[in-house]
């Protein structure tokens, strides 16, 4: 792999694999061409960009500086330094800032060799090694996750802050015409094109106070601040999911005061009020279509050109490596956020697991609680849109199935229209999904925490540990245990870390079992993966594409098929009870 670094004025040799790198998606603006030679950086038709790591330092500091292309229209003097530094359009600040919040990391290969030998040496000598598992480690499946600079909820977030970057970026063509630059006069005459992310609702219980989203990041402190006109030195910024909050700006007594109160408020709102929704599949640009006024059930519920049902996926490099030290009892349990199934498929017992937020292909009976693993996805979607459509439209052309009963709780429908199985025992059967406003089962939760307290090592793999509150397990059970996190971004427990790479966990957990496994035994069980897929593929009811509507499938702009604004993954809100 061989990538061109996207800093214009980098003059170090491109990219190869094992070299340190940062990649981000930045919003563009909807007059933004490729061709365009008025931006820093060469961003992609996508948005996409990747950086040597001190290109990318510098385009950051470039964005984050005060001095503006049209900040000063004298002329230069003699006085005045032979090459001055380059001066970034306020537009691009934007994007470059935006863009950070989500930057995923590569350490060097070099890097990640040294990391994953000693994160082996704490493997061997612990007693009760855990693992904590996120998005991250299914992404190489084609699944796609929620925090990364391609995830859900990132581009479910950049509607309003693309409304800001094209009114900057709009400013800065009306001063190039005002001091003659001809290379964004040559711009204004463009037609806007649509907006390639749409809006999201999400939907909050009757009976629950109002919130306002918000997302506090460090990272724009020193930035957005640092754009807008008249601004006080920067502070701590708080983004709101809507234009005018998202330009607001407050005086610093008002940001301190809100942050003294609100810190808590904020941090519940950002991980849990938001249904969290089909994943996407990866590399495929996302379909851009227009929402229609009125929408309705049979609008939401046509099947897209490309899906991927959660049947057709399989388990990856690190599913199988988590599973093998299972096996060999360097691994005693596992603690998943995940719902699509791949540890139990990859033969983790179930008792060695607790996955918090429930799994796609089990379901459960209301009434002896009899758990039942299937071989296809259990969801009935078009119950649940039902109530969705009835609850967001006001009305809808669905009919409601017989069997369906909306959850007090979430507002949608657990029930799967299938009956228990066991003997005298006909209640129904309901899926294991925590939808927003769910609780977290119990027993599952209670499990999870007594796993972590007896460890004395957790290996945190492809997850932010941001979502509450599942990431209190780990900051509980921490203590003066080592910590071991593979993840591509930034997490808040980075400094409890004994051991953090940045990078795929695909590639860090091959190089840890290099280290735990003998060359002969490790190169045996790695050529039987395709004797492994096919038993996985026994296992699955393979869905051929197109064949399902409104159940399961997975479409090429994230969402499920048919299920648009419904939330239905894992994000629970209730929280331990002692």
């Amino acid at each position: 792999m061989s990538l061109v670094c996207a800093c214009k004025t980098c003059k170090l040799p491109p990219l190869n694999a094992s070299d340190a790198r940062i990649e981000v998606k930045a919003v563009l603006p909807a007059r933004f061409s490729p061709t365009d030679n008025v931006m820093h950086v060469n961003w992609k038709s996508n948005g996409e960009a990747a950086f040597h790591v001190c290109c990318w330092k510098s385009v950051l500091k470039m964005a984050r500086s005060r001095q503006t292309s049209t900040s000063s229209k004298r002329k230069p003097s003699a006085a005045d330094a032979p090459s001055p530094a380059p001066v970034m359009k306020q537009a691009e600040k934007l994007m470059v800032v935006e863009a950070a919040n989500t930057a995923e990391t590569f350490d060097s290969e070099e890097d990640m060799k040294k990391a994953a030998k000693k994160a082996a040496t704490l493997i061997l000598k612990a007693r009760h090694c855990i693992a904590f598992t996120g998005a991250g480690i299914s992404t190489s499946a084609g699944m796609g996750d929620f925090r990364g600079k391609s995830g859900k909820w990132t581009e479910e977030d950049s509607s309003a802050v693309g409304e800001v970057i094209n009114e900057a970026f709009q400013q800065d063509v009306d001063a190039a015409a005002s001091s003659s630059d001809t290379c964004l006069m040559d711009l204004s005459h463009k037609k806007a094109k649509p907006q390639t992310t749409s809006e999201r609702t999400t939907r909050l219980p009757r009976n629950a106070p109002e919130v306002k989203l918000e997302t506090t990041t460090d990272q724009l402190s020193s930035g957005i601040h640092s754009l807008l006109p008249g601004s006080e030195p920067p502070v701590k910024v708080v983004l709101k999911r809507s234009k005018s909050d998202f330009t607001k700006l407050k005086s610093s007594q008002d940001m301190e005061e809100a942050s003294a109160t609100d810190t808590s408020a904020d941090t519940q709102t950002q991980n849990m009020a938001r249904p969290v929704k089909r994943l996407k599949v990866m590399d495929v640009k996302p379909k851009i279509e227009p929402v229609p006024e009125e929408p309705t059930a049979s609008a939401e519920m046509e099947e897209t050109e490309e899906t991927v049902a959660y049947e057709n996926i399989r388990p990856t490099y690190t599913h199988e490596a988590l599973t093998l030290l299972t096996q060999r009892h360097l691994l005693r349990f596992v603690i998943s956020q995940n719902c699509d199934g791949l540890h139990l498929l990859s033969g983790l017992p179930s008792e060695r697991i607790s996955e918090l937020h429930g799994n796609v292909f089990v379901e459960k009976c209301s009434v002896c609680n009899t758990r039942f693993s299937r071989n296809l996805y259990v969801l009935n979607d078009e119950a649940s849109q039902y109530y969705e459509d009835l609850e967001d439209c006001g009305k809808t052309d669905l009919t409601k199935p017989r069997f369906a009963v909306q959850c007090k709780l979430c507002g949608l429908s657990h029930r799967t229209g299938r009956k228990c199985e066991e003997k005298g025992c006909r209640g129904f059967l309901e899926d294991t999904i925590i939808n927003f406003c769910d609780n977290l089962e119990e027993p599952i939760l209670d499990l999870a925490f007594k796993e972590a307290s007896l460890s004395d090592l957790i290996l945190c793999l492809g997850t932010t540990l941001t979502v509450t509150p599942a990431c209190n397990i780990v900051e509980e059970a921490k203590g003066q245990k080592p910590l071991i996190i593979c993840n591509r971004q930034k997490t808040e427990k980075d400094r409890m870390a004994s051991v953090r790479v940045f990078g795929d966990c695909d590639v860090f957990m091959r190089e840890v079992l290099r280290h735990l496994i003998d060359v002969e035994d490790r190169k045996a069980w790695e050529e039987k993966r395709e004797e492994r897929m096919k038993e996985y593929n026994t296992r699955r009811e393979i869905i051929p594409p197109k064949k399902r509507r409104g159940s399961g499938s997975i479409d090429t702009a994230g969402k499920s098929a048919g299920q648009e604004k419904r939330g239905r993954k894992p994000q629970g809100k209730n929280v331990r009870k002692k």
